[in-house]
This record gives structure tokens, sequence and C-alpha cells, in this order.
């Protein structure tokens, strides 16, 4: 007899408590055995679970992205559209104000006003000034015969006629120039409004005048303007 049948014979030939115990003992190999393949299983599956999530998670984050990007650029392509277009329909004029004021119709016909008003004065000033001239002359002259008396006399009066005229001349000349500012404020004042209707008129977004460094003559509406200024006055 071998050996192998020797131990089967022996285990057949075992009490009925031994192969019980040899039973019960190969019944828990087997129930750890099992327990551990789904403890295996179960983490498998889990792994599995957890990679499927982070792939999906993924995904939408990715498409998350990928739109914003998209959106974003929408955004900055429109307003870089935008800004093109109101830059292309952007309307600017440069306007002369002191050349206007100077040459404005409105401003001729204030200086003929003041011409007309001081004239009277001026031309008296005139005749002091020459009858200044004349008694300078004469006192002078080594030809007149006069006495000291005549002599002293004619000084004075030369000397109080040239005080009279200095007077006369520098209260015609702050008279002049305050009549002249009242004037020119109203001229001023025509002037930035009939700018603010032909830029109205003509759709201009921006007029600019002083404290410009440089103005192409293609932006110029100085003398358009001055045009303007004319057929106001003429109506």
């Amino acid at each position: 007899m071998t050996l192998s049948e020797t131990a089967s014979a022996a285990l057949s030939a075992a009490p009925p408590a031994a192969q019980r115990l040899r039973s019960r003992s190969s019944v828990r190999r087997r129930a750890v055995t099992a327990l551990s393949g789904l403890h295996n299983l179960r983490g498998l599956c889990a792994a599995g679970l957890g990679l499927t999530r982070l792939a999906r998670t993924g995904l939408a984050l990715g498409g998350l992205t990928l739109i914003g990007l998209a959106l974003s650029g929408l955004i900055v392509s429109g307003q870089a559209l935008a800004d093109s277009d109101a830059a292309a329909l952007t309307r600017i004029g440069f306007v002369d104000i002191p050349y206007l004021i100077d040459r404005a119709p409105q401003a001729l016909e204030a200086e003929q006003r003041l011409e007309s008003e001081f004239a009277p004065r001026q031309a008296e000033l005139e005749r002091q000034r020459a009858e200044l001239a004349a008694m300078a002359s004469r006192l002078v002259d080594s030809s007149v015969n006069m006495d000291e008396i005549e002599r002293a006399r004619l000084d004075r009066e030369t000397r109080g006629l040239e005080r009279r005229i200095k007077r006369s001349e520098q209260d015609f000349r702050e008279e002049l120039n305050i009549q002249k500012n009242d004037e020119f404020k109203e001229v001023r004042i025509l002037v930035l409004e009939a700018i603010a209707s032909f830029g109205k008129q003509h759709d201009y977004d921006l007029i600019v005048s002083d404290g410009v460094l440089y103005a192409n003559n293609r932006i110029d509406v100085t003398e358009r303007i001055l045009e303007y200024l004319a057929r106001e006055h003429a109506n």
C-alpha cells in the first residue's frame, strides 16, 4: 500500500469527530478566501467608479473651460468691433476761436460801433495834441518875441494842457477797453453758440479749440463756422 493510500485509509478510519473538525476547517478557509475576493472586487469597483467620476468631472470642467474661453473670445471680439465702429463713426473738428472773433461779421460790426461812439472824443484829443505841439513850438522858437511874463504864462498853459491831454487819453483808453470788452464778450458768446449749433447740425462728436498743439486741415472747420456766422448775421 502506498503512502497516499495509507493516509486515505487512516482518514477514512478516523473517528467522526476528527472528520467534522477537518470539514469545518476547510469551510473556514473557503469563507476567508471568498471574503477576501469580495473585498478585492469592491475595491476594484470603487476604484473604477472613482476613475469614472474623475473622467466625467474632467470632461465637464474641460467643457466649461472651452465654453468660457469661447465666450471670452466673443466678448473681446465684440468689444473690439464696437470700439472700431465707434472710432470710425467719431467726428472731430478743430476751430480757431481768436480768428473767428477777429473776423466774424458780428465782431466787425462791434468795432464799427465803438469807432463811431469814440470818434468825437478821439478827434478832440487829436485837436488838443496839435494845440500842445504848437504851444511847445512857440516856446522853443527864438524868433518869437515874448517877454518873460508872457513866456512864463505860455509855459504854464503848455504844461497844463499836457496834463489834461494825459488824463483825457487815460480816461479814453479805460472807457474804450471797458466798452470793447463788453462788446467782444457778446461776440465770443455768439461764436461759442455758433460752434455748438454747427456741431449739432453736422453730427460732430467733438470740436476742440485752445490748447491743441496740432490739427490737420482736414478737421479744421473754422472757415465753415465763419460762413455760418455770416449767414446768421445776414438773417
